[in-house]
């Protein structure tokens, strides 16, 4: 008797052809060839049978089997995740139903992380960053929209480790976290040092004062310079033009002043100031 296997063999109509290639593919745990006659005239008989629990057969070309290996266990199926994710509180996701081997442990959101074949390591769940009933809200935060001034920071990210963000101040800001609440940043701009700020402007120019009117870190470029007594004057985020009439004060108030002086002439005078600038006069 005469015999041909198309599953076997290699001819122009068996599933193996000559360059080697299995129509039904070579992972047994996908699908099988079967060649129930073997009859050398019963040609292209031969069925390509899904591998359980994947269930499709097709007739002299490859079949199709899906398997959601997230829905079988083990004793069913051997590539499957059964109770695998489950058990760590985690989801599964099978990535491609025709493919094998390919299921993935899915944190639960908003916790992230994933893990190939098995359980993923840690879940993390950054409360500054995703939505949660114990979370900051990204888009209003508790900790200001303003990311100059301060920010939210979640110490662990651990799924397990809640409610413990903090707001925290930014430099050159200045201040103490607070957890879950706005913290109170600091900033004094005649005395740090930063873009906005002070930077010895007032004192080179003159001597003038600096004074910081509002020290909060997110009030900035309010800083004042004030001239030397007895001029007058101040100017917000820039030197002052101080003003001194020289006439208005005597010598014990100002070492250069005349007010006495011309009063004190025989006959009386009186005193002019033609130029009350304080540092050209």
């Amino acid at each position: 008797e005469c015999v041909l296997d198309e599953c076997l063999e290699v001819c122009a109509s068996c599933a193996v052809n000559d360059t080697g290639a299995n129509a039904c593919g070579n992972d047994p745990s996908i699908q099988t060839c079967g060649d129930e006659d073997t009859g050398v005239l019963a040609l292209g008989g031969w069925v390509c049978q899904c591998t359980l629990p994947a269930i499709g057969t097709a007739m002299a070309r490859a079949a199709s089997c899906p398997l959601d290996e997230c829905a079988f266990d083990a004793t069913t199926c051997s590539t499957c995740a059964g109770d695998t994710c489950t058990a760590a509180g985690q989801a599964c996701h099978d990535v491609d139903q025709d493919v094998r081997q390919d299921w993935t442990c899915v944190c639960v959101l908003p916790a992230r992380g994933s893990a190939l074949l098995g359980a993923a390591d840690e879940c993390l769940l950054d409360e500054c960053v995703e939505a949660c009933m114990t979370c900051d809200d990204p888009t209003d935060s508790v900790c200001g929209m303003n990311p100059a001034v301060q920010m939210c920071v979640d110490p662990d990210t651990d799924e397990k480790s809640l409610s413990d963000w903090v707001c925290r101040c930014l430099a050159p800001g200045r201040g103490v976290d607070k957890i879950r609440t706005k913290a109170s940043c600091m900033l004094n701009e005649c005395s740090d040092v930063c873009p906005t700020c002070e930077n010895n402007t007032c004192w080179d120019n003159g001597g003038q004062a600096c004074r910081d009117r509002r020290t909060s870190a997110g009030s900035l470029l309010d800083w004042e310079c004030s001239c030397p007594s007895p001029a007058a004057g101040t100017a917000t985020a820039e030197p002052a033009t101080c003003i001194l009439n020289e006439c208005t004060y005597a010598s014990s108030d100002c070492a250069w002043c005349q007010k006495r002086k011309c009063a004190q002439a025989i006959p009386v005078q009186a005193c002019v100031e033609p130029d009350d600038d304080f540092y050209t006069g």
